[in-house]
């Protein structure tokens, strides 16, 4: 049996965290994933441009929304999102366009005029750099998506064709882009589809597969039930939300990304268990139910 050291420890970790019966331990695990693979220490060059002035004013024909982060530890505003004022910003987004770019005002214009001309909306990073602590922090330096443009339905040739072209000139890198290139043979842009609630339940399944309070955190973290939902523009303004029936679904492709390395990692170490005859701490019945 070939099996990761390190998706042992973290299945392991992840069995001690829900055999305790705390899902905020497990929160904890997830967001540690997630920003491993979001955020990166990039170079900052001498001429980096701070568009942070420009993107946190309206701009013509363009409303600008200040979003905090919903797990950052002081609060302060995370990102910028600028919509179109021709674009319901409530609308949920089917697909997203990520930019791994340096910024530059003259890409804030470029980017305005695009969601202007088609009714979109993005976001990008509120401050150019991290603080103290970059872990909690959004920045253009240490996200590789330093902009996000959300869309209605698949993009177009040309849509395509545009944000490509805004890439080119500006690409750092293709590091933790999700999805695939917008075009190929051009860095720095790529596509991914918004989780549906299928993919969601996708997800829970195999978690319940694993362990019931497992799958019962996946759901959490993962489904909105509609007797909880806020206002979708300010509670999950960067997903689908695209509601079925009497729950919708909120969590981004990194989220997602991050529950699947987790769902993995439980996998292995239940099989590392059983290959030593161990069955786990999760088949005790002595374990409590999960509590928030």
């Amino acid at each position: 049996m070939s099996l990761d050291p390190e998706n042992i420890r973290l299945g392991e970790e992840i069995e001690k965290a829900v055999a305790k019966g705390d899902e905020s331990e497990l929160d904890t695990i997830f967001s540690r994933i997630y920003r491993a693979k979001s955020q990166y220490a990039y170079p900052v060059p001498n001429d980096a441009e701070d568009v942070s002035a420009i993107t946190k004013k309206n701009g013509t024909n363009i409303q600008v929304v200040l979003m905090h982060e919903n797990d950052a530890a002081d609060s302060k505003i995370s990102w910028h999102k600028r919509y179109s004022t021709r674009c319901n910003p409530k609308d949920p987004a089917k697909m997203r366009i990520s930019l791994n770019v340096h910024p530059s005002k003259e890409l804030i214009a470029e980017l305005d005029a695009f969601c202007d001309k088609y009714g979109f909306s993005y976001k990008i990073p509120a401050r150019l750099t991290a603080g103290e602590e970059p872990g909690e922090q959004v920045a253009w330096y240490n996200r590789h998506d330093s902009v996000i443009v959300f869309f209605p339905d698949d993009p177009t040739a040309t849509q395509r064709r545009e944000l490509s072209g805004m890439a080119k000139v500006r690409a750092r890198s293709n590091e933790g882009l999700l999805g695939k290139p917008v075009t190929e043979g051009i860095d720095g842009a790529y596509i991914v589809r918004e989780p549906t609630l299928a993919d969601v339940n996708a997800l829970r399944a195999e978690a319940l597969g694993q362990n019931d309070r497992f799958g019962k955190w996946v759901e959490h973290q993962g489904i909105e039930r509609k007797e909880n939902y806020g206002d979708l523009f300010d509670v999950s303004e960067s997903f689908s939300g695209e509601a079925e029936a009497n729950e919708r679904p909120i969590i981004s492709p990194g989220g997602a990304a991050a529950i699947k390395t987790m769902i993995k990692a439980y996998e292995e170490y239940r099989d590392y268990c059983k290959s030593l005859g161990e069955p786990g701490s999760f088949v005790s019945s002595g374990a409590p139910e999960l509590k928030r």
